[in-house]
């Protein structure tokens, strides 16, 4: 039978772990949207039956600003069943992404790199 596994709890997870291995607050739209593919693909890979619905979080205590997801404290992911758990808390899975996304970044980087791109300064 599928799980269904809501933004909410990946939002949590994922802003657990920028706070435990980064040491940041802060979980923005782009960020949660990676990360929910990068588990999506996860689950594929090892069989599971869990879908993550796409979509931001709504649900109280949640509010999204400027691109940036607020993740009330009061959620947390020991309510959620042992198999989510093990592998939202997989702080060796975490590093994986994290890892990916600064690749990307860097790639992103090493692209633009004698581009002549000219940055806009807005003086407003």
């Amino acid at each position: 039978m599928t799980q269904f596994l809501r933004k909410e709890w990946i939002a949590v997870a994922l802003s657990n772990a920028k706070n435990e291995i980064l040491g940041e607050d802060v979980v923005t739209i782009s960020e949660l949207q990676q990360f929910s593919q990068f588990l999506q693909k996860y689950f594929n890979n090892e069989k599971l039956d869990i879908v993550i619905p796409f979509g931001l979080p709504d649900s109280d205590g949640f509010k999204v600003n400027n691109g940036i997801i607020v993740v009330p404290k009061s959620w947390n992911l020991s309510v959620l069943p042992d198999e989510i758990q093990k592998i939202l808390f997989d702080s060796d899975l975490l590093i994986d992404f994290f890892i990916e996304l600064e690749n990307k970044k860097l790639d992103i980087l090493t692209g633009a790199k004698g581009k002549r791109k000219k940055l806009v300064i807005d003086d407003k």
